[in-house]
């Protein structure tokens, strides 16, 4: 898994964000909650990124890991899948 490839959950968002040492240079995009209008745009740019795995966890749901400005855990947990959170393609070796 990428996070464990970077130090684990307690460090990896340095890496893993923009600049970091990964080469993955993933933004705060903010996210769409499936909880507002679907005219409404992103919230918490440059303040949260939220990025899907691949990994589901039932029909309605699934993982995805998020970052917070200033902290350098990683937290990976479930959510509906109607939300709207960024994608980020990476190649298995």
């Amino acid at each position: 898994e990428v996070i464990n490839n970077f130090g684990g959950d307690e460090v990896a968002a340095d890496k893993l964000l923009r600049g970091g040492s990964s080469g993955l240079n993933l933004l705060l995009g903010g996210n769409k909650s499936a909880n507002i209008s679907p005219t409404d745009i992103f919230n918490f740019k440059d303040q949260w990124g939220f990025y899907w795995t691949s990994t589901p966890d039932g029909d309605q749901t699934a993982y995805a890991i998020h970052f917070e400005k200033g902290n350098h855990a990683v937290v990976k947990t479930t959510y509906r899948r109607a939300n709207g959170f960024s994608v980020r393609y990476v190649k298995d070796k």
